[in-house]
């Protein structure tokens, strides 16, 4: 399948959000019509926000015949305090890289991947971070990103 690669624009926010939906049910495994509609609401609320501010950049994996994305890529630029060896203050986010399962294993995603790290200097970025799962890992170890021991997190429980 050759897949065409853009950047998203505001007409393409539906689809933005369906393809977030659709990685984050593959992730879990379960299907994205399980999703409540509140879960739903708030996705497309937060993805309207991080886009009217400007902070994220998506780009879509569309087939050449024109037929819906099959695949997405989008980085959230966070703000980051300069370090002595990198002035730049911000850092890339991505989170998420998904390709329909029937578009796998043709180079999509490295496609995809290789498009938000040759935009990334061009968007001030001075790293891309994620978290990888099992099955992207190699994409990303073969792309330059390595795993970072120094790295911890905390879930919040927002009802305590």
């Amino acid at each position: 399948m050759t897949a065409r690669i853009r950047l998203a624009t505001d007409l393409d926010q539906g689809e933005v959000l369906r393809l977030r939906l659709e990685f984050i049910a593959d992730v879990r495994g379960v299907g994205a019509a399980t999703f409540e509609p509140a879960f739903v609401d708030a996705t497309r609320a937060y993805l309207d926000d991080v886009t009217r501010l400007g902070r994220i950049r998506s780009w879509l994996a569309r087939p050449a015949d024109a037929s819906p994305a099959v695949g997405i890529i989008s980085v959230l630029r966070n703000d980051a305090p300069p370090l002595p060896e990198q002035h730049l203050a911000h850092e890339g986010y991505v989170v998420n890289l998904w390709i329909a399962p029937s578009a796998r294993r043709q180079g999509i995603a490295r496609a995809l991947l290789q498009t938000a790290i040759d935009d990334a200097a061009s968007w001030g970025l001075r790293r891309l971070y994620l978290f990888a799962t099992d099955d992207g890992r190699p994409l990303y170890e073969d792309s330059g990103f390595a795993p970072d021991p120094r790295w911890m997190a905390r879930r919040i429980d927002a009802t305590a």
